[in-house]
């Protein structure tokens, strides 16, 4: 799945990349460019992922709920199933948008993948954000995919005790 140094991927080939899928994306049928015989070729599974990924039917809900990944998807379903009330999803505060705020505490949570943090000027941006918001005197918590999949009873847990320790 070697695609240069300058290379990326995205959608459902990213997402098996990094274990959000469980299953690489079915293979497809991919015509070369240049339109030639010779250029027909079975693709492999995620390089055909880049040209045309599938549309799975999960997408559809999960685009509704308006979280912006699957990790926050991941950490909405824990808010849901946890019971924690009073939350909103991307709050505009005076640092930037939140991924998820317990404003009238004044909780933040960030919520971090490798899909965004992939250069130096957005994990800058993310440490300049954190910092006004302790400036404005919210708690900042950050929880990252791992921390989603391996760890979500600790999440809950360290999140609970935030927002008891800020009421």
């Amino acid at each position: 799945m070697w695609a240069g140094p300058a290379g990326a991927l995205s959608g459902a080939a990213a997402a098996h990349l990094h274990g959000m899928l469980a299953r690489c994306p079915r293979r497809r049928r991919s015509r070369c460019p240049h339109g030639s015989d010779a250029g027909r070729r079975r693709a492999s599974r995620c390089d055909a992922a880049i040209s045309t990924p599938p549309t799975p039917r999960s997408w559809k809900p999960a685009a509704a709920d308006r979280a912006e990944s699957e990790a926050e998807r991941r950490f909405l379903a824990l808010l849901r199933g946890g019971g924690f009330p009073g939350w909103v999803l991307g709050l505009a505060t005076p640092a930037g948008e939140v991924d998820v705020t317990f404003p009238l505490v004044r909780v933040a949570v960030e919520v971090d993948g490798w899909a965004w943090h992939v250069d130096v000027d957005r994990f800058r941006a993310d440490r300049r954000k954190q910092n006004a918001l302790v400036l404005d005197g919210w708690a900042p918590l950050r929880f990252t995919w791992h921390d989603l999949v391996n760890r979500p009873d600790a999440v809950v847990a360290l999140l609970r005790a935030a927002l008891r320790r800020a009421a």
